[in-house]
């Protein structure tokens, strides 16, 4: 087969003030429906896994940057991705229209004192096959608007930072939804 993909990034960042700014950024990408290291024979029916990936967001700096924060909106699509079911009792891959997940996240970091800083994130997504039809039991099932396995709809991070002497004493909170 041949491969003659389009792909890269453009991107820009504004300056508002010297502690803000907003920024946007597009790419496309080309991909191996597998690992390069597992890539074999059969996976070369399969068309590459094109995708793309929109950030638009502003980031800036209050009290002397003590306080410090993100706000992003993403946008992130890939198409051709190939699953893996059981159809009469044999493993076998099928290549699915597309997955998008869109989403927002916000990040803020803390320093209270010279000696501690809080930072926590949070990410919220709302990841859905699209164009998508699965074969299973030899019949066509839409999944379009289904949410994917194992993507979770939020994610959230808490890390307070103490630092003693030369040593810095980190804990991390976090959650993964379903």
């Amino acid at each position: 087969q041949t491969y003659h993909p389009s792909t890269g990034r453009v991107g820009a960042v504004v300056e508002l003030t010297p502690t803000a700014n907003v920024y946007a950024s597009y790419s496309r990408a080309v991909e191996p429906t597998t690992q390069l290291v597992s890539l074999d024979g059969s996976q070369q029916r399969f068309s590459l896994v094109p995708g793309r990936q929109l950030e638009v967001g502003a980031k800036g700096g209050a009290l002397r940057d003590r306080l410090t924060g993100t706000f992003a909106y993403f946008s992130i699509e890939k198409k051709d991705l190939i699953i893996t079911q059981l159809i009469d009792g044999i493993q076998t891959a099928q290549q699915i229209g597309r997955q998008s997940s869109p989403g927002v996240e916000i990040a803020l970091v803390g320093r209270p004192t010279r000696s501690l800083t809080i930072a926590g994130d949070v990410a919220v997504t709302g990841s859905e096959f699209g164009d998508f039809v699965e074969i299973v039991a030899g019949v066509n099932t839409p999944r379009t608007g289904n949410t994917p396995p194992n993507v979770p709809s939020t994610i959230w991070n808490l890390s307070p930072t103490q630092r003693v002497g030369r040593l810095d004493l980190t804990a991390t909170l976090r959650h993964v939804g379903e």
